[in-house]
């Protein structure tokens, strides 16, 4: 196991923050039973809040090919392609609103 870097904590700024849905820690943080899914959800929420796009959408390719993230898990590509699919497996679909439309617009 890698040695773990020291985290001297955030910088004081509201700058470069993501915002995750309540709903994030209420129905999918329960149901999240594995470390390194953890970290490519919140990675995905990441890479979405950066992403400008009317329609913001993650591909399976885009994450393959993140070195933070496949450094983040420690892991080989095969991993993350593993991962991508149980993520789907627990119905974690990532809905972004555009500045215009509530919440509830955006429900299925």
């Amino acid at each position: 196991m890698a040695s773990m870097k020291g985290f001297a904590g955030f910088a004081a700024t509201t700058e470069g923050t993501t915002a995750l849905p309540a709903a994030f820690f209420s129905e999918l943080l329960p149901i999240i039973d594995n470390l390194a899914e953890l970290k490519l959800t919140l990675h995905c929420f990441w890479l979405l809040t950066r992403k400008s796009d009317a329609v913001r959408v993650i591909w399976r390719s885009e994450l393959l090919a993140d070195g933070q993230l496949l450094a983040s898990l420690e892991a080989a590509p095969e991993a993350a392609r593993s991962l991508a699919s149980r993520g789907a497996g627990t119905g974690m679909r990532a809905r972004h609103a555009a500045p215009h439309q509530t919440a509830e617009q955006t429900r299925p």
